[in-house]
């Protein structure tokens, strides 16, 4: 949740499932208070003048009354709200122009009043959202995709990677941006039908996990490859198509730089994608961290 805003930049307040080490020391600009069966994570002075779990929860109660039409009692997993209307109005220019404009704008909720996403521990995940074109109690919910194999959340890796790449594009400035959709296009020419055999060697299902670092946050992202692939040439493959696009590719993993809107947005400046067979069943693991 948004707290405010100083010198121009946003306060935030985050709450996940789980509980992190006590021992564990806070450092660089995030802070976090271990509550009941939760973490409040805090960015920002206003998010660290609360200074306990306790003022956390009471900061939260106020977010989860203004979303009660938008949520359901199930709460497992973790929850996005974002209150687009109340950001317009205490701070218009983040949505005025540049890369948070254009974010929401290639997502179509560019008119959403409010924005609530449920990713389940299990389960599909749940997308609700309210709209200025119309009444402000009601609510359109989206469900989906169904999940497979061993319950975990489901996802089409072809949706996953578009929604991943108009993000990576739209978080560049202008002329950086410009550039990019112009090699990008150049690459896919070249590389476009080893890169679909990659994306229809997944299964339609994701584990994820959100962890916390000395310097941020890690996500995790593993989503299992189809039995029957054959993966020394999927590896030589994955490898392959990384080269030439600004990945680091050592071995069996390709390392990326972040833009820096977008570090900020993910809590980690470094992507990496890579193909591990070390298990029963190959997987992409993609981490940001």
């Amino acid at each position: 949740m948004l707290l405010g805003m100083s010198e121009g930049k946003p306060s935030v307040l985050v709450r996940v499932a789980g509980q992190l080490d006590p021992d564990i020391e806070p450092s660089g600009p995030v802070r976090w208070w271990n509550g009941d069966g939760v973490v409040y994570l805090g960015i920002g002075p206003e998010a660290l003048a609360l200074g306990s779990a306790a003022r956390g929860a009471l900061a939260f109660e106020a977010l989860d009354k203004a979303f009660a039409d938008h949520r359901r009692a199930e709460t497992a997993g973790v929850e996005l709200m974002v209150d687009l209307e109340g950001l317009r109005r205490a701070w218009p220019e983040s949505l005025a122009d540049g890369p948070a404009r254009r974010v929401v704008a290639v997502t179509g909720l560019a008119n959403a009043r409010k924005i609530h996403v449920h990713i389940p521990e299990q389960g599909v995940v749940r997308l609700a959202t309210s709209s200025r074109a119309e009444p402000a109690d009601r609510v359109t919910v989206r469900m989906g995709p169904e999940v497979s194999g061993n319950g975990s959340v489901g996802a089409r890796v072809p949706v996953l990677f578009d929604a991943g790449l108009r993000a990576y594009a739209v978080a560049l400035e202008d002329a950086p941006r410009a550039a990019f959709g112009r090699r990008f296009q150049d690459w896919m020419g070249v590389h476009g039908g080893r890169l679909r055999g990659l994306i229809q060697a997944t299964e339609a299902q994701v584990r994820w996990s959100v962890t916390r670092t000395q310097t941020g946050l890690r996500t995790t992202l593993e989503i299992p490859v189809r039995a029957g692939i054959d993966t020394p040439r999927l590896v030589d493959a994955a490898m392959a198509t990384m080269r030439g696009t600004g990945f680091d590719v050592q071995g069996q993993r390709g390392t990326l730089t972040l833009p820096e809107a977008l570090a900020r947005a993910m809590g980690g400046g470094r992507l990496s994608v890579e193909v591990d067979t070390a298990g029963q069943v190959a997987v992409y693991r993609v981490v940001v961290e």
